[in-house]
């Protein structure tokens, strides 16, 4: 058993897992071939309705695969629900539908900047075990992805870091030999004599995720330089 963990207080990850588990049998063709029946559309509908009745906040959509549906990227369900005049559960099922499975969501941040900071703050903690490891869990598609894509990393070297005074050697080793120990990516994850020179360049002082919520594909600040086997 291994342990992975993530610096954010809110997710991301494709639409249709809140479809029911038996649309799901038989693959995405089955799957599909279901949302065009008009009974067990409306049967995917009712459990979405019942899953947005039963959780907290709001999600936006992320990722659209085609043209279709472009414009819904950074949109929240309510709104383009309202645009389309019908309800968000009914919403979500047509667009699962239009995009052929190729869509994603995002959930809103949280408004209690207190409940933000203790996630953030039991994360660290979580790292003071040498049997964790930092991971993105990223989707990097689309225009309004979660910044965990582009700030996973310097945020937990830079931001959490500084902030809750963990020791860089130990935030370093979780970022790095942990992950290459776990998928066997043998010669990587330490600096030593005929491992691969991979080496990220940074300054400790400066180095900070700049991805938001509205801004989510902005690039960290202080890191001048990365070295993938030695270039």
């Amino acid at each position: 058993v291994t342990l992975e963990t993530y610096p954010y207080s809110y997710g991301a990850g494709m639409v249709i897992p809140l479809l029911p588990s038996w649309i799901h049998d038989g693959g995405p063709e089955a799957l599909l071939k279901r949302l065009d029946d008009p009974v067990d559309r409306r049967k995917a509908a009712d459990h979405i309705d019942n899953w947005l009745a039963h959780r907290g906040g709001e999600d936006n959509w992320t990722y659209i695969g085609s043209a279709i549906n472009k414009h819904l990227e950074g949109m929240s369900f309510a709104d383009a629900a309202a645009i389309r005049n019908t309800s968000v559960a009914e919403m979500i099922v047509d667009v699962i539908s239009e995009e052929r499975l190729t869509c994603g969501r995002r959930q809103t941040q949280p408004h209690n900047v207190s409940s933000s900071r203790q996630v953030e703050a039991d994360v660290m903690a979580l790292l003071a075990r040498e049997d964790y490891m930092i991971g993105s869990d990223s989707i990097p598609h689309g225009e309004m992805c979660h910044p965990r894509a582009y700030g996973t990393f310097p945020r937990v070297v830079g931001r959490l870091r500084r902030r809750l005074g963990y020791p860089l050697h130990q935030v370093i080793q979780r970022l790095t030999d942990n992950p290459a120990r776990t998928f066997g990516l043998t010669k990587r994850g330490q600096v030593q004599i005929g491992y691969f020179a991979d080496l990220v360049i940074f300054d400790d002082q400066r180095i900070c995720d700049l991805a938001t919520f509205d801004d989510p594909t902005v690039p960290p600040a202080g890191i001048p330089f990365v070295i993938v086997n030695g270039k």
